[in-house]
């Protein structure tokens, strides 16, 4: 499911170069790029479910769990980080010497790579969560999942209708806590019946019509691009992503993979981090030739999403060989 999380992660990004260029596409090739970022929403909620799931669940003492976890996100992090800054004075050495190069280094470091920063609050915080899940009934795992709902999804939904903002009171990592803890209760907790996974079919299509439907209404009403209803903490990408975790599990468990297959998912898996934090230089270069008045903008976006992925997986897997703990 890792690698699924990080191929629609590419895929929002790839979509959003037509998505971005409403007045200039056709409305079915926007529509289409629309349905498939709408459909792609869950991505960064499922990595982190993910990470939940499989974290909170470790036999680990505090010390242990920081030493061994921090390492693997920091020196990943510092190193695509710089290799994008490098790449970015590529185009011209004098940015590296230009007037504002400290808020340069920091947009590259935390613009692109937000998602890192939130990672590494929910790591800090995991052995705090620690007891809780382990001393936790049901009934307290619920209440702490309806303060968390009434905290951002409600309040972030609240922000896209109305307009006005108290999600910026709370930091990021906080804002994904409740999906960290809610891949640990699905996965460790919970069991559905064929019967419920149809109903979550079901909310899962109905939630991600409403973030189509709804992009589509309000970028219509104000004549340009909005993505108001992206956003991963609004209560529609919360029930399409909650949904999709618990679908796509269940697809994934019934299947019978080769001794080769497992041994290949699993290698492409530990490498999602990498793929992750190499993608967005990868595609921004593809885009520049593939975005164009030439190409249609719907094979555009095909083309950019499955090289993007296929370049960044094979360069990280390449990488890995002689960094292995520094690429990914």
């Amino acid at each position: 499911m890792r690698i699924l999380a990080i191929f629609l992660v590419i895929t929002i990004h790839a979509s959003g170069y037509v998505l971005i260029a409403w007045s200039s596409v056709s409305q079915f090739a926007w529509f289409v790029a629309n349905l498939v970022d709408s459909f792609a929403r869950i991505s960064v909620p499922l990595f982190v479910m993910l990470s939940g799931a499989l974290l909170l669940d470790k036999k680990e003492s505090t010390l242990q769990f920081i030493s061994k976890r921090i390492p693997r996100l920091m020196l990943p992090w510092f190193f695509w980080g710089t290799v994008q800054l490098l790449y970015n004075a590529s185009f011209s050495l004098n940015l590296l010497f230009a007037p504002g190069i400290k808020s340069r280094v920091i947009d590259t470091y935390l613009g692109g790579f937000w998602f890192m920063p939130m990672l590494l609050g929910l790591y800090l915080v995991t052995p705090l969560l620690k007891p809780f899940i382990q001393k936790a009934k049901n009934i307290d795992f619920y209440y702490v999942f309806l303060l968390w709902f009434i905290a951002v999804p409600f309040v972030t939904t609240l922000t896209t209708i109305f307009g006005f903002s108290l999600s910026l009171l709370i930091p990021v990592w906080l804002q994904y806590t409740g999906y960290f803890l809610a891949g640990y209760f699905l996965v460790h907790k919970c069991t559905f019946t064929k019967k419920t996974i149809k109903q979550l079919r079901f909310l899962f299509i109905v939630s991600t019509c409403i973030i189509m439907f709804g992009t589509y209404f309000f970028t219509v009403l104000e004549g340009t691009f909005t993505e108001l209803f992206y956003s991963y903490t609004n209560i529609f990408v919360f029930t399409s992503s909650i949904s999709g975790f618990i679908i796509f599990k269940d697809f994934f468990e019934t299947i019978n993979y080769s001794k080769k297959a497992k041994r290949f998912l699993l290698i492409v898996s530990s490498a999602s981090l990498g793929i992750y934090l190499s993608h967005l230089m990868i595609l921004q270069l593809l885009a520049t030739k593939l975005f164009n008045n030439v190409i249609p903008p719907l094979l555009s976006m095909t083309l950019t999403l499955f090289l993007t992925f296929g370049i960044s997986v094979t360069t990280v897997l390449i990488l890995k060989k002689h960094l292995s703990k520094i690429v990914s």
